[in-house]
């Protein structure tokens, strides 16, 4: 895919975020660094969209997640390959590509913790991607630039490293145990189950075409809402986010993930919340979003219904009523003539 492509595409799914009332986004990997250059747009004022917390490129091992050449079709030239990630092979490497994000302007940095390859071909745990010396020394490099961590994981001993290491945020997590789980909520650290990709293909009658995906999916389905369930008993801070991008994942679709969150035990205040107050915890931004308070930024959604009573009213058609980003309306549905 062309960059000009990506970036097309990034700033239709921006419109569509606001569209559907979801004023910050939190991406963790694109191509070409669209989503710096998109959150830079968006902030100078000539693009509706929500505000963005960017992570460039996330950091991965050879082969891991977001190795482009584990996508590729065989033969082609690396210099060909678009990539959302970076491949590191030591603690410098990683400190390096590190320092390359941050200079190039990423608000976040991803790293990915653990594969699910044996997962998928065994049933077995998840094994480690990155080394513990490697996302120590990612960490290390982001905290002392203000920047937060998060890491692509769903269990074992790479998720441990990753606690150890000083990761702030863990994305999936489906086979996380009961002792990682005390061990992350100990820390004031953060889950964010993105339970859409699972929970969609469900939706949609639509699995994975290749047997090794279709058994991951049933393991990983069996597995998510048990897991956000005790993580949520156990006072991990549970985050909605929806992994925006995968099949059947559509940007703006938040309001499907909140639904899933309920499904899974929390409650529609907690849920709300997860949303709201605590996503802008996970994203270092509690003193300036998530709350309706005085000199908090004044992004605020109306909706027909009061969601607390029926997570439902944030799935009408006509749904948000308003939106207001900043203290300035940028999407209002309301008819003509019915007031201020």
């Amino acid at each position: 895919r062309l960059p000009a492509t990506s970036a097309l595409k990034a700033a239709r799914n921006a419109r569509r975020q606001v569209e559907n009332g979801i004023t910050t986004i939190r991406d963790l990997g694109a191509n070409d660094w669209v989503d710096i250059a998109l959150r830079d747009a968006i902030n100078e004022g000539w693009q509706l969209g929500p505000r963005i917390v960017a992570c460039g490129h996330g950091i991965t091992g050879p082969g891991g997640h977001m190795d482009a050449r584990r996508y590729a079709r065989p033969g082609t030239p690396l210099e060909m390959l678009s990539s959302i990630g970076v491949v590191v092979e030591s603690a410098d490497e990683a400190r390096r590509a590190t320092w390359e994000q941050l200079m190039r302007g990423a608000d976040v940095i991803k790293l990915n913790a653990t594969l699910s390859e044996y997962v998928r071909a065994l049933g077995g745990q998840c094994s480690p991607e990155l080394t513990f010396d490697m996302m120590q020394a990612i960490c290390e490099v982001a905290h002392n630039a203000g920047r937060k961590v998060a890491a692509h994981c769903h269990g074992g001993p790479g998720v441990q490293d990753a606690i150890r290491a000083g990761v702030d945020t863990f994305e999936h997590g489906r086979f996380l145990t009961d002792e990682l789980l005390d061990q992350i909520a100990e820390g004031g650290r953060f889950l964010v189950p993105t339970l859409s990709p699972e929970a969609q293909s469900i939706a949609n009658d639509a699995p994975p075409k290749d047997a090794a995906t279709r058994k991951w999916y049933v393991l990983a389905t069996g597995a998510m809402y048990k897991t956000v369930e005790r993580a949520h008993k156990r006072g991990v801070r549970v985050v909605a986010g929806t992994d925006a991008g995968m099949p059947y994942v559509y940007h703006g679709s938040l309001s499907f993930e909140m639904k899933h969150l309920a499904q899974a035990g929390l409650s529609n205040k907690a849920v709300i919340a997860s949303a709201t107050r605590v996503a802008a915890e996970a994203l270092g931004l509690e003193d300036t979003i998530g709350q309706i308070a005085p000199n908090f930024c004044a992004d605020l959604i109306v909706l027909n219904g009061d969601p607390t009573q029926n997570l439902s009213v944030l799935e009408q058609p006509a749904a948000p009523l308003i939106v207001m980003q900043r203290g300035e309306i940028t999407v209002d549905r309301r008819e003509p003539g019915t007031g201020d």
